[in-house]
């Protein structure tokens, strides 16, 4: 699995939010459609609750956050395959 972090704005310019994407894929590098991807906060954001969604046909994901700085950890898992983790992290935009 391979996970990313960004920080963008709407098309007017004027709701930012912070993106976390990836590709859920297994050996020999191929894309894992329909793979359960979870999203959790640093378990020092009590107000957060996970995210759930599932990769698409390319084996992709995204979850759209507030844009406040956070660390979080992205969970793949499918039925007959070994759940992985990846860590991401949102930086603040004005930092």
């Amino acid at each position: 699995m391979c996970a990313t972090a960004a920080v963008g704005a709407d098309a007017k310019g004027s709701a930012k939010y912070a993106l976390i994407t990836g590709t859920v894929f297994y050996d020999p590098g191929l894309a894992l459609p329909g793979a359960e991807v979870v999203l959790n906060a640093d378990p020092a954001d009590k107000h957060f609750k996970p995210r759930r969604t599932i990769s698409d046909s390319r084996g992709e994901f995204a979850f759209r956050l507030r844009p406040v700085a956070g660390h979080y950890l992205v969970r793949a898992a499918e039925k007959g395959f070994v759940p992985q983790e990846k860590k991401a992290e949102v930086s603040d935009p004005h930092e």
